[in-house]
This record gives structure tokens, sequence and C-alpha cells, in this order.
């Protein structure tokens, strides 16, 4: 998952796109809220809450965000 740039790109295509996607994550040692919720992706790309959505859902367990994009870490 690491800083969850790749992630929120991908939910931002599928959005784009129209295509539904169903994103897997793997960490073995996820970044603590301290540390992302100080990059500024989400600011630049003015995606703030989908950022917090994809960076805080809980770990094994499957995420609707939207219609085109479902995430699983």
């Amino acid at each position: 998952m690491g800083t969850g740039l790749n992630a929120l790109l991908t939910a931002i295509a599928a959005r784009g796109s129209g295509k539904q996607v169903v994103y897997k994550a793997v960490d073995l040692y996820p970044l603590p809220g301290s540390v992302f919720s100080k990059l500024n992706y989400a600011s630049l790309l003015n995606e703030v809450e989908l950022y917090k959505i994809i960076m805080q859902t809980g770990w094994e367990q499957l995420l609707y965000i939207d219609p085109f994009f479902k995430i699983q870490k």
C-alpha cells in the first residue's frame, strides 16, 4: 500500500473512465497515520476526502468507495 498514491490515482482513473476496479493492496509495514497525513498528494489532486477514505480503510476488508472503485488491503 505504501503511501497510497497508486491507489488514489487508480480510484481517480476508474471514476473518470467508468471502468470498475477492485484494488488489492499488500503491505508488511503500513505507514502510520502520522506519516501519510503529512503527504500532499491529495491536496495537489483535489481529492483529500478520497485519500482519507483509502488510507483509513481497515485491513482485510473490502470497501466499496464508489460504483467504480473497491479496495481491499
